[in-house]
């Protein structure tokens, strides 16, 4: 009951975490079945494109055993050296084949898992499994019944197809007993090729809802609860008061840096109660004059309180306020659109405070 709970809690996709550490501990989706009639395909038709060359030469080799087993005569030290020939001669033939049929194999196995999978993690030494009751828990398995079903499906329609296809050839086997043995192995032949056709296409469709029966298992198996999907993002992305307290230290340091600044400025540009923005000019330094803080509601209110403090002057200029305040970021130069109107104000508080001269550098 405990098992079938937290599967009901598992209501949630596979997040990419938990697909990349399913992969590392060699949890990929690999059917079977697919690799099995990729092989079993792939040694169809290399016997079709070279079965008639492999046959000449077995034959050949069959022939030279034949005519030499008359004359050689066998020792010890002969016979050693005549079957090493003879085996290698038969082997050479079908050695094509074994390296295609591993090739189609490893090619297979690399498709399905999307490259090679292998198990990152060290193996280690897990006494659990030498449990009878879990070995036979795997046995009886849910996996375990689906495997022995399509085994016994498999079973049942390559029997079928083979029965089907010999009923309807029984009435061709009366005049086989007429023929020859070259018409008869043709006959077989074509009878076995039909077979092989048909069972083919059967096992490919076959195959092909055996891979997604696997991905769909895979996943299933993998899914989440939406507690765990919670523990990971604190994991991957911190926990989100930490980060939140984290990100209201930042905005109060970056605000007390920028509220350092407002004493230096040259005039504190209002809305003139919501928005306020300071600006400092120095010719000496600066190509432009520079937003050194700007702020809305409360921040506004202590920038101007700032302001007061240090006699900084403070003018109400509402458009010029706003294009400031939504335009410039704290610590750029201001626009060269906005330079005439902000020049004007600058012109007007040197005027104030004696400082005409340094604006004029």
């Amino acid at each position: 009951m405990a098992e079938r709970g937290d599967k009901e809690q598992r209501t949630e996709e596979p997040t990419e975490r938990r697909l990349r550490e399913a992969r590392k501990k060699g949890q990929v989706i690999r059917s079977q079945e697919v690799s099995m009639v990729a092989i079993l395909l792939g040694g169809f038709f290399l016997l079709l494109v070279l079965g008639a060359s492999i046959s000449t030469q077995i034959m050949n080799t069959t022939a030279q055993v034949l005519r030499e087993s008359a004359t050689l005569k066998l020792t010890s030290a002969t016979s050693q050296g005549f079957m090493v020939r003879i085996l290698l001669q038969a082997f050479f033939p079908v050695l094509p084949i074994m390296f295609v049929i591993l090739a189609i194999s490893l090619g297979v196995n690399v498709w399905q898992t999307r490259g090679l999978a292998m198990k990152e993690e060290p193996f280690k030494l897990d006494f659990s499994r030498l449990s009878p009751a879990k070995g036979f828990s795997r046995i009886c398995s849910r996996s375990s019944m689906v495997e022995l079903f399509k085994s016994l499906a498999k079973i049942a329609i390559v029997g079928a197809i083979a029965y089907l296809v010999v009923k309807k050839e029984f009435l061709n086997l009366t005049p086989l007993m007429e023929m020859d043995v070259y018409p008869i192995g043709q006959y077989l032949v074509r009878v076995s090729l039909k077979i092989c056709f048909i069972t083919g296409a059967v096992l490919v469709a076959l195959a092909g809802l055996d891979y997604l029966f696997q991905r769909w298992n895979y996943l299933q198996d993998l899914r989440m609860s939406k507690q765990e999907i919670k523990e990971e993002m604190k994991d991957t992305e911190g926990n989100p008061l930490i980060k939140s307290r984290i990100r209201s230290i930042q905005m109060e340091r970056a605000r007390r840096r920028m509220m350092s600044q407002v004493p230096k400025a040259d005039v504190v540009i209002t809305n003139p109660q919501h928005l306020a923005v300071a600006i400092r000019y120095d010719g000496a330094v600066m190509d432009a004059p520079t937003l050194v803080a700007k702020g809305a509601g409360a921040v506004a209110e202590k920038i101007k309180e700032i302001a007061r403090e240090y006699g900084i002057p403070i003018v109400e200029d509402k458009p010029l306020a706003q294009a400031l305040f939504r335009g410039v970021e704290v610590g750029k130069t201001i626009p060269s659109s906005l330079y005439r109107a902000v020049a004007e104000i600058l012109a007007y508080v040197y005027t104030l405070t004696g400082k005409a001269a340094a604006y004029g550098r």
